[in-house]
């Protein structure tokens, strides 16, 4: 019980303090007015922050979150980014800054702190057109989100939204909160309110998005509640040709991964790191990631064992951020 309370405890504190501060930079200075981009970094994917983000979006402003970012990382990205609204948040009473907050947990405070629309980018979601942006809205009416990048469900034919690139709209998302009495977390679960409501589109006790799992992964219960009050996902345009995903950061360390596998995926962010970190820009980086070439030797010589790799989308994806990133790193 004691264990439990403090656990609270903490999460409540946590939240406060982080809420705190995202709210002082949702309210002033640049942001005052716009609608939020908010890119969270964490440790490995600091170096991605000068190539994610662009410049004089107009109605938009790219803040920059840390989780469980180094002081030193902090210090690069202050220096390489002076104009870039910037918040460390807290996940430690006791100020350990390897200490994470999960991602829900964020999204919660967020959702919090912007009771109008705002947008989450991953850092490893790269933009190649800006004008992409020009179509970045939604109705929270008629919408529950927007974004370009959906998934199938299980059996259901429902696709719901990928998170790497989202707009939301707080308040919506704290009413079916209270209104159903879930959250952006992880939930095995539902409240016998919610599991009722999801079962009018067909999601009975024990059914989930994505079955493999065994839960409803973050922000999955609040589509599905959404779907079936008759709010719509709009689907906005530029999945693979103005902006592309990576993903698969937590590929980077497992040595013992078929590097073939979900469609070169593993394959594909090693690549892409090795790439981007030959930029004379990141050089600081490199020790950081030196296991990949301990691994794999260069970049050229990775891919020599894939020769599928080179035919597949993902490398040419790879080949398009390489090039709308290229003249980037000559500004720093």
């Amino acid at each position: 019980m004691l264990r439990k309370l403090v656990r609270r405890y903490r999460a409540t504190h946590l939240s406060h303090t982080n809420r705190r501060a995202l709210g002082r930079v949702v309210t002033g200075g640049k942001v005052r007015g716009r609608v939020p981009i908010f890119f969270i970094f964490t440790p490995e994917l600091v170096h991605f922050a000068p190539f994610c983000m662009h410049e004089d979006l107009p109605g938009f402003e790219s803040v920059i979150v840390l989780n469980a970012v180094s002081a030193d990382d902090e210090y690069w990205l202050r220096k390489t980014l002076p104009n870039r609204p910037l918040v460390r948040l807290s996940a430690s009473l006791r100020r350990n800054s390897q200490s994470m907050l999960a991602h829900a947990d964020v999204l919660k405070d967020l959702c919090s702190v912007c009771p109008e629309t705002f947008c989450i980018q991953d850092p490893d979601c790269f933009v190649t057109d800006p004008t992409f942006y020009d179509s970045v809205s939604m109705d929270p009416d008629v919408h529950f989100a927007a974004g370009p990048f959906t998934k199938s469900t299980t059996d259901h034919g429902l696709d719901i939204p990928d998170t790497f690139f989202l707009m939301l709209h707080g308040a919506a998302v704290q009413r079916i909160r209270d209104k159903f009495g879930v959250s952006a977390d992880v939930t095995v679960e539902l409240p016998t309110v919610a599991a009722n409501e999801v079962r009018t589109i067909g999601y009975k006790p024990g059914e989930y998005p994505e079955q493999f799992k065994g839960y409803f992964d973050t922000l999955q219960a609040y589509w599905l509640l959404s779907l079936a009050e008759g709010r719509s996902f709009n689907k906005l345009p530029g999945d693979g040709a103005s902006l592309y995903h990576i993903g698969g950061t937590s590929y980077l360390k497992n040595s013992d991964l078929n590097l073939s596998h979900w469609d070169f995926w593993p394959l594909s962010v090693r690549y892409f790191n090795m790439r981007l970190l030959e930029f004379d820009c990141l050089a600081r980086f490199r020790e950081r990631f030196s296991y990949l070439n301990d691994i794999h030797g260069a970049a050229d010589r990775l891919v020599m064992d894939y020769p599928e790799f080179l035919k597949s989308s993902r490398y040419s994806n790879i080949d398009k951020i390489l090039n709308a990133v290229g003249p980037v790193t000559r500004a720093f």
